[in-house]
């Protein structure tokens, strides 16, 4: 692109004229288009255009920066763009709100004769399917009650289902209630269920020339167990042309059971945050033999938390095992032996400080938080897991270690351990 192509954009940016803004973009020869040049502008378009146009029969919306506000719900979405083409797109959503503690992640892809068809493919999933489902539970509408126990205590969770959105010839009319996905999936999910406070469900399946695919995330983890599911009602599909469904189900709990949590809310988010990166340094500097053993003990009076301390003992340099080991399958629950109790199997989407100290860890990984150390931490972990050992012996007996799968792993913890 040259420099009178990009001032002519420049200009529809300071004139406030995003369609002729998009227009313009439209127009442009495909020989002459710089995607990554195009990003910024199409972002804005997104921000300004978009989204007000798709809200404003009922919703106010505000562009502060890069994200967008609505006050009404107390909800900003900040939406980036990860891939542009001619026709296609791929848009990042990073949603917050006080209903939940971080970002929600949320995926968006489209197709479409142009860049604006394909935004608008893109988007509209999320705005007929997520907002709707939103909007459900921000008025407390039609909820599903769901009635659980974990850690000895009772917990009852409203369940919101959210519209079911197709793409290509997807066949609604086989599947046209919400309730759908739901009713096959309620007993897996609800097994899932631990203290979360929100836990949003992501389901997608779709059939294109024969070939399946059925996602259920959890927490915006994929449960095999469950996508399994997704895709036994995908299977009677027809044939031939591309079909899929998305749907959102949010799950809030009912603040009478909700268990009190240590690093709920922004302050507590950059505690665990700190917690986190603190377990791996001292872990990287326990490099003696008497460092190493007294390392639990250590990093408990560090961070001010035994529980959080033992289980950035015992889960981490798994977590990291599992990861450098994508292609074994691994078990979606773990067993924990607190002192001299029995041993109690939970789902890991269960355990509050689970998911997200990888997600804490791995970010901290790449972010240059550990500098030049980073690599070394992480080869560090992996080799003092029971993942890597079991992995080994595999490897060592001749076993293909792709498709392989591993049993649940037993964890004890300490008499004072709390499971949350």
């Amino acid at each position: 692109m040259n420099m009178t192509q990009t001032t002519k954009l420049d200009r529809f940016l300071r004139d406030g004229d995003y369609l002729g803004l998009i227009e313009a973009i439209s127009g442009l020869p495909e020989a002459e288009r710089d995607y990554e040049t195009l990003i910024p502008y199409c972002e804005t378009y997104l921000r300004c255009e978009v989204f007000p146009h798709n809200l404003s029969d009922r919703l106010k919306t505000e562009v502060q920066g890069d994200r967008v506000r609505i006050p009404q719900w107390e909800l900003t979405i900040t939406p980036h763009i990860r891939t542009l083409t001619a026709n296609t797109i791929v848009v990042d959503l990073f949603l917050d709100s006080p209903f939940w503690d971080g970002s929600l992640y949320e995926c968006c892809s489209g197709v479409g004769s142009d860049i604006r068809q394909a935004m608008g493919s893109a988007l509209g999933s999320f705005f007929f399917s997520f907002l709707d489902g939103f909007d459900r539970m921000r008025e407390g509408r039609d909820p599903i009650t769901v009635e659980t126990s974990f850690a000895g205590k009772p917990h009852r969770f409203e369940v919101y289902l959210s519209n079911i959105t197709g793409m290509g010839s997807a066949p609604m009319d086989e599947h046209t209630d919400v309730a759908t996905y739901w009713e096959a999936l309620k007993d897996g999910i609800t097994k899932r269920l631990g203290n979360q406070s929100f836990l949003l469900v992501k389901i997608f399946g779709s059939k294109f020339n024969g070939e399946i695919t059925g996602e259920c995330r959890v927490g915006d983890v994929a449960s095999e167990e469950l996508g399994s599911v997704v895709s036994e009602l995908v299977k009677p599909w027809k044939t031939g042309q591309f079909y899929s469904h998305k749907q959102f189900i949010l799950i809030r709990q009912a603040g009478e059971t909700l268990e009190p949590y240590p690093y709920s809310g922004e302050e507590g988010q950059l505690r665990f945050r700190q917690a986190i990166v603190t377990a791996a340094r001292m872990f990287h500097e326990s490099e003696t033999e008497e460092l190493y053993e007294s390392y639990p003990i250590r990093l408990a009076q560090a961070i001010g938390d035994e529980t959080l301390a033992e289980e950035c003992v015992s889960f981490l340099p798994e977590l990291c095992a599992q990861n450098a080991y994508s292609d074994v399958s691994y078990t979606e629950t773990v067993e924990i032996a607190a002192g001299d109790a029995p041993a109690v199997t939970c789902y890991k989407s269960q355990l509050a400080d689970y998911w997200p100290m990888w997600n804490v860890l791995w970010s901290a990984l790449r972010d240059g938080t550990f500098g030049q150390e980073a690599n070394t931490i992480y080869r560090e972990y992996i080799s003092v897991s029971a993942t890597y050992n079991v992995l080994q012996q595999m490897e060592e007996k001749g076993s293909s270690l792709s498709g392989g799968q591993l049993s649940t792993l037993l964890f004890r913890m300490g008499t004072d351990f709390v499971l949350r």
